[in-house]
């Protein structure tokens, strides 16, 4: 009966043992689904934002909790000019980006309750990835216009604090020709178009960031949808001086 007692605690030991390498692994693979979420398969899909880093939420680097928050999202473009626009806010707002090509549809509308009801948002300054919405079949005909305010509904419930800024679609210009535009840029500035009263009737303030480059078409890259250091410095500053006048508002 004695040499029962030390295999029963062997046993004991085993099972336990067991137990916590189960639990580890489904704490991984419950730490692994957001790389199945609907924006991570469209960014799966689209491939990495151009000037550099990959599509996802980056939090604001040591914030300061006496600042507000200000969320900014938006595709490549934002990637481009974002970290600029972050440190023009330095000193008055704990900035996050989130990078998505993820236009108006199902992916952007189940992923993006989660992000800006993150934290409590005082400004969220924010594009739907048009850059990325012109694709045939991606918006059924004449459904951009209640496709946007569907999400405008989404981004007030999730974040009822937040002071919505909407960043028109930038322009597209010629491939390999800066300063001229592409044919695309039509469905681009009719989009915008839609949208602007939308906003208009919301009193949601518009950052004319299609406006601005419409000015500076010099600027572009030349691979249609990419700009130049120049051009992201000219939309960093408009972003930041949008998100700057909301700030100062009233809250």
């Amino acid at each position: 009966m004695q040499a029962k007692k030390p295999l029963r605690l062997l046993l004991a030991v085993m099972l336990v043992c067991a137990g916590t390498v189960f639990h580890g692994m489904r704490s991984s693979a419950a730490a692994q689904t957001p790389a199945s979420s609907p924006a991570a398969a469209a960014a799966a899909r689209e491939g990495q934002p151009a000037n550099g880093g990959t599509w996802g939420y980056r939090p604001a680097a040591s914030p300061d909790p006496t600042l507000p928050w200000v969320l900014i999202i938006g595709d490549s473009v934002t990637n481009g000019y974002g970290d600029l626009a972050v440190k023009e806010l330095n000193g008055k707002a704990n900035v996050d980006l989130w990078i998505t090509p993820a236009w108006l549809g199902p992916e952007l509308f189940k992923s993006a309750p989660g992000i800006v009801g993150m934290r409590p948002y005082r400004v969220i300054h924010f594009n739907e990835s048009g850059l990325h919405a012109w694709a045939e079949g991606r918006i059924p005909e004449g459904q951009y216009g209640p496709l946007m305010r569907s999400y405008l509904q989404l981004l007030h419930k999730a974040a009822p604090q937040a002071q919505l800024v909407w960043a028109t679609t930038t322009p597209v210009t010629a491939a390999g020709t800066p300063g001229k535009l592409d044919q695309l840029d039509k469905l681009i500035a009719e989009r915008n178009e839609v949208c602007t009263p939308i906003m208009e009737s919301e009193g949601i303030p518009v950052d004319d960031l299609y406006g601005l480059l419409l000015t500076h078409l010099d600027l572009a890259a030349g691979d249609r949808f990419h700009w130049t250091a120049k051009a992201y410095g000219l939309l960093a500053d408009a972003a930041a001086s949008s998100i700057s006048s909301e700030l100062q508002k009233p809250h």
